[in-house]
């Protein structure tokens, strides 16, 4: 270990590498619908596109378009090298969503790819409904430049002075993509039964299941279609 700190062996660190594309992460809060997920993801690829059109402008008029393809994902964040091609997710997140543009080839812009990002991150400014959002260009991506960990033994102080440093935080100019990776609290119900249920044999699994079905829908038939199998759920209506 003493050979870095004597220079014997150097170290440099990893130059910023742009890419033909520009992700832009959102993360809602927990339990947020993925429709509603999807209206904000959309709010943010309009955002992009007029940030796409300004700087369009001064671009001569028998140019190729500088975006050459858009894709949004619901249930999946975003990949390190981007693409066009959404990669199936066994445990997709209705709470968050990525939108990527696909720019010109490098060769034949002249505008940088993180000229992009920083446009289309001023378009979309400061949504107080989310609980993150960042903008990417970078072929790799090291992670966070900047990481603070705050500890309080009462987790609501600790709510609430994490709430004043991210306030703090978007007052000084140059920072920008600030997010909190604190996670409100989930409320949950728990079932149990009474002595004189078990009497009438109710058990506690059946009533779970029963619960279950009220919300999601019971299986009702398997569909076999080539290799794929499809589950047929049925659930009575609200009313």
């Amino acid at each position: 270990m003493s050979l870095l700190p004597a220079g014997i062996v150097r170290t440099t660190f990893v130059g910023q590498i742009e890419g033909d594309f520009v992700t832009v992460g959102l993360e809602m809060p927990d339990g947020t619908p993925a429709q509603r997920t999807y209206e904000v993801a959309m709010e943010i690829e309009a955002a992009g596109r007029r940030a796409i059109d300004r700087l369009s402008r001064d671009r001569s008029g028998n140019a190729p378009p500088l975006l050459s393809g858009v894709i949004v994902t619901v249930g999946q964040g975003a990949r390190g090298a981007g693409g066009l091609t959404p990669q199936p997710s066994l445990n997709p997140q209705a709470n968050i969503a990525t939108v990527e543009f696909k720019l010109l080839g490098a060769q034949q812009r002249e505008i940088a790819t993180r000229t992009v990002q920083e446009a289309w991150r001023d378009e979309v400014g400061f949504l107080p409904y989310a609980r993150g959002v960042t903008f990417t260009s970078d072929l790799v991506v090291l992670g966070n430049p900047v990481e603070v960990v705050l500890s309080h033994p009462d987790p609501e102080r600790l709510v609430v002075i994490a709430g004043s440093m991210l306030n703090d935080l978007r007052q000084l100019p140059g920072v920008f993509d600030i997010r909190s990776d604190h996670a409100s609290r989930v409320r949950e119900i728990q079932l149990a039964l009474r002595p004189e249920a078990r009497t009438l044999g109710l058990t506690i699994e059946g009533m779970a299941q029963q619960a279950r079905a009220a919300f999601f829908g019971a299986e009702a038939l398997r569909v076999q279609r080539g290799r794929e199998e499809v589950r047929v759920y049925v659930r009575l209506p609200a009313d």
